[in-house]
C-alpha cells in the first residue's frame, strides 16, 4: 500500500451559507479599521478568514478508498 492511499486532502469546498456569517465580520472588520482601530480592523478580518478556514476544513471529502483488488483464485482440494 502506498503512503497515498486512504489519505484525505486537507480542504474542501466552502459552505455559502458560511458566507452569510464571513461577509457581516468583514463589514465589521471595514468600518472598525476606518473609523476606530486599524489594528482591531485587521483582527476582525484575520478572525474572518479564520472562518472560512474552519469551514473549508469541516467540508473536506473522505478519504479516497484503495482501489479494489482481484479476488485470488482458490486452490482446489486435494
Amino acid at each position: 500500500m502506498s503512503p497515498r492511499e486512504g489519505k484525505r486532502p486537507k480542504f474542501g469546498r466552502i459552505d455559502p451559507f458560511c458566507l452569510m456569517a464571513v461577509f457581516p465580520v468583514l463589514l465589521v472588520a471595514g468600518i472598525l479599521g476606518a473609523l476606530v482601530n486599524v489594528g482591531l480592523g485587521i483582527g476582525f478580518a484575520v478572525f474572518a478568514g479564520l472562518i472560512l478556514l474552519f469551514d473549508s476544513w469541516v467540508n473536506r471529502p473522505g478519504p479516497v478508498p484503495p482501489p479494489e483488488r482481484p479476488a485470488r483464485a482458490r486452490r482446489p482440494a486435494a
